[in-house]
């Protein structure tokens, strides 16, 4: 080969994508993701995000990259059986997607494979030291920023309806993990709430079977709004649309901290953009595969954040909310 050819086949290697250098270089990376639900179909939107990070960045399933996926469906002991199969497979990475439950189990599980975290709140959860140094070990996440917005997500459902004073908090505590959610919301917005003049009453709600007698409570205790808590519990589609159904029917607006809730029916959510939190897991995934160590590399966190209202169930409520806040939504649902 001359030297002119031999150079230029160099710049052209230099200006491929890191995925497909990494594949032509290497094996074929493997990613171990550990899900909540029982399915690809119960997860999505989430496993459409995920795949769409890496999909950004050059990476195709099957050609120069490959998915061990694992669906414990919310089940406690399944966690720790799929995390330890997942390191006996020798996974390049271990993906930990939503919850507490599935982030423990690969936490528990191995000390050398990198891991990436994605969820509500890495720090607060003992799984990193910090959000600029996650430590020294095997872990970094990237933060969904759920609990970061709870105070900030009152103040704007107060805005748009300056009657409310007392709501309901729709929670769950049936194993630990839905526990520290449930007792983090709770504490978070019942400070904000004392802020706005608002009182905080909780009520559990375990399964779908129990959102209509749990409404009915709501409705009869004199609230006159409700806020829908962190748990991957609730994030299902079956279970949003429960919530937007028994809302109606008791003529109640609801507040929650993911877009779906609205898209669902619900009166209006404000958060970070998920997916674009999610794309960043395939961010951190290339710098491990790169050759950082995961406790170099700061948790990741979205940069966007949108308000959402339906003006649908705000007309079937007969409600008005604040011009204002109106004119200050990112998106309307019709």
């Amino acid at each position: 080969m001359r030297r002119r050819e031999f150079i230029a086949g160099l710049g052209t290697l230099a200006t491929l994508p890191l995925a497909v250098r990494a594949q032509q270089s290497q094996r074929m990376p493997v990613m171990g993701v550990l899900w909540q639900a029982a399915s690809r179909e119960e997860e999505v939107p989430f496993f459409d995000w995920l795949r769409e990070g890496f999909t950004r960045l050059g990476y195709v399933p099957g050609k120069n990259i490959k998915f061990e996926d694992r669906y414990p469906a919310e089940v406690p002991e399944r966690f720790e059986s799929m995390a330890a199969e997942l390191v006996q497979m020798k996974v390049d990475v271990m993906i930990g997607v939503g919850g507490l439950a599935s982030h423990s189990a690969i936490v528990k599980a191995t000390k050398t494979i990198p891991i990436v975290l994605i969820g509500s709140d890495p720090v607060g959860s003992g799984f990193v030291k910090s959000l600029a140094h996650p430590g020294d070990g095997n872990v970094t996440a990237v933060s969904l920023m759920i609990f970061d917005l709870a105070a900030k997500g009152l103040q704007i459902f107060k805005e748009a309806l300056p009657s409310l004073s007392r709501l309901a908090l729709i929670a769950n505590q049936f194993n630990p993990i839905q526990k520290y959610f449930m007792e983090r919301n709770l504490r978070d917005y019942t400070a904000a709430g004392r802020e706005l003049g608002i009182e905080i009453k909780l009520f559990e709600v375990a399964s779908k079977d129990e959102v209509a007698p749990a409404f009915s409570n709501i409705a009869q205790s004199g609230c006159d709004g409700v806020l829908i808590g962190r748990s991957n519990l609730f994030n299902n589609a079956t279970m949003r649309a429960a919530f937007a159904e028994q809302a109606l029917a008791v003529g109640l607006p609801t507040f929650a901290d993911l877009a779906l809730y609205p898209e669902s029916g619900c009166l209006m959510s404000y958060s970070s953009l998920w997916r674009e939190a999610y794309w960043l897991v395939a961010t951190c995934v290339q710098r491990i595969l790169a050759g950082e160590k995961p406790g170099d590399i700061p948790v990741q966190q979205p940069t966007k954040f949108e308000l959402v209202i339906n003006l649908k169930t705000a007309r079937a409520l007969g409600i008005s909310i604040n011009p204002a806040v109106l004119a200050r939504a990112d998106r309307f649902i019709e």
